[in-house]
């Protein structure tokens, strides 16, 4: 692998994402509104208690949920979109190796995530005059888990379609349930036994789980050793499987 190589493709990777102006708004202006939105529909800046209500509990499923956009609807059509127009067919002939280009497209999305996320905390300070109170390392070590996972199932959801479109339809309807079921967008104490073992299967549960307990200071905690474990080995064997299809693809 070399660093070269893997710079000019990071730089064209983000020239195109950002050229996509619509695309860009959809995983990022779009979800920092709607928690601006909400909080302000809500009434959550009208007291210092409904603030903090507010903020503790939305602004990292909010965050959550950016990383979930990012997987299925950008991560995987955009790989498919390549695939169908030849671009990674060229791409091969070149010196790049299929390394560079999986470190080059988790890099962009790592980017995309990371303006998301200050987004949020930058609208959480402005709205309410908040700010997280976990270290840097609680934030950071289960954001980079969730998106090893969540970017790796994109990866698969890439490596399976063939029709841009066809991946685009399946990303809304897996975002759908993991929404619903997670506790990102309803609480999860509310749901009934049958869900609640449902949403135990999805990964985007164990996300929003590790994401938050960083967020409330906690993840270097014993709570979060079982929900990181499935993580990653969820994620290594999605990047595995996509792995293997993109080699059949291309051989």
């Amino acid at each position: 692998m070399r660093a070269q190589s893997l710079r000019a493709l990071l730089v064209l990777d983000l020239k195109n994402t950002f050229r996509d102006k619509m695309a860009v708004g959809f995983l990022l202006v779009f979800p920092v509104g709607l928690y601006c939105f909400f909080g302000t529909f809500f009434g959550a800046n009208a007291t210092a208690e409904s603030a903090n209500r507010y903020y503790s509990q939305y602004t990292i499923n909010f965050a959550s949920a950016i990383l979930l956009n990012i997987a299925f609807l950008n991560v995987g059509p955009t790989i498919v979109l390549a695939k169908d127009m030849g671009f990674l067919r060229r791409l091969f002939v070149t010196p790049l190796t299929l390394v560079e280009m999986w470190l080059s497209t988790v890099l962009r999305t790592l980017a995309i995530f990371a303006l998301g996320y200050a987004s949020l905390l930058f609208s959480g300070w402005l709205l309410l005059g908040h700010l997280p109170q976990a270290s840097v390392p609680q934030l950071l070590v289960p954001a980079l888990v969730s998106a090893f996972t969540m970017l790796s199932l994109g990866f698969l959801l890439g490596a399976i379609f063939r029709k841009p479109m066809a991946a685009f339809n399946a990303g809304m309807v897996l975002i759908q349930p993991m929404l619903l079921l997670s506790g990102a967008g309803l609480p999860a104490d509310t749901f009934p036994r049958w869900a609640v073992a449902l949403s135990e299967a999805l990964p985007f549960t164990h996300v929003v789980r590790i994401m938050r307990l960083g967020w409330e200071d906690h993840y270097f905690s014993a709570a979060a050793v079982t929900p990181t474990l499935i993580l990653l080995a969820t994620g290594a064997a999605c990047a595995l499987l996509a792995t293997r299809i993109f080699r059949q693809d291309l051989n």
